[in-house]
């Protein structure tokens, strides 16, 4: 907020010039939450940070959300190829409701764009992302928390966030052959292997998904088999399971 006007799209590109002047992002995981209770009403041209909004209006702005939808998109892709890494990126609406145009600000998918719906406003942006570059083209957002009204909803929601982040950036322990990490595009299929590992040889391998960070060792030890053993034993269990 910001003289009486929802400058949303300022906010989204404070907290990407944040996110892209940090220094080290070695093993980081990117997280932009938006919060906000209104429909944007303000805008810069383009996708540069400035504090002050260049046209502030107190209304509803087709040109603010336009801008606002574009600055998340531009964070999207940025910080995401910025930090080689997945970027968690939510909204939340206070009050903000169902078949709203703020719901489709916060939320542009494809579904939320096609909605059919007697709000102006919601039809006039609707319009105007299905003219442009296709309607799958601005859904930034991973998940959108809409109509909360109170303090106990947030609570939640925050919690919601905080463990679906902590999950998706678990480090997972798995153990391959070289022919399994070929397949799986890990390694090049003309790599240049040892002849001593041989393509049934067992390799330990870390992987964070989110981080796109791989930690391989080959199992030589008699602790490394042991832990391979329980890799895959626990690997095929779960294939018998589904």
């Amino acid at each position: 907020m910001q003289n009486g006007v929802t400058y949303t799209q300022g906010g989204i590109l404070g907290a990407t010039q944040i996110l892209l002047s940090n220094s080290n992002v070695v093993n980081r995981i990117p997280v932009i939450v938006l919060f906000t209770d209104g429909e944007p009403t303000a805008y810069y041209p383009g996708n540069k940070f400035v504090s002050r909004c260049q046209s502030c209006g107190g209304s509803w702005n087709l040109a603010a959300a336009r801008y606002m939808i574009e600055a998340g998109v531009y964070a999207k892709s940025s910080i995401k190829s910025y930090y080689q890494s997945q970027l968690f990126f939510y909204t939340v609406g206070l009050g903000i409701g169902v078949g709203s145009p703020g719901e489709l600000v916060l939320n542009p998918t494809k579904e939320n764009i096609e909605l059919s719906t007697s709000d102006s406003k919601r039809r006039e942006l609707a319009n105007y992302l299905k003219q442009h570059n296709g309607s799958s083209a601005y859904n930034y957002a991973d998940k959108s928390f809409i109509n909360v009204l109170d303090a106990e909803q947030l609570k939640d929601i925050f919690l919601n966030i905080s463990n679906e982040v902590i999950e998706a950036t678990k480090v997972t322990q798995l153990c391959v052959t070289v022919d399994e990490l070929k397949k799986g595009g890990y390694l090049s299929k003309d790599a240049k292997i040892n002849d001593t590992l041989g393509e049934t040889i067992y390799v330990l391998m870390s992987e964070n998904a989110a981080t796109n960070q791989y930690v391989f060792s080959v199992a030589k030890t008699d602790e490394q088999k042991k832990q391979c053993k329980a890799l895959i034993d626990q690997k095929n269990s779960n294939k018998k399971g589904v």
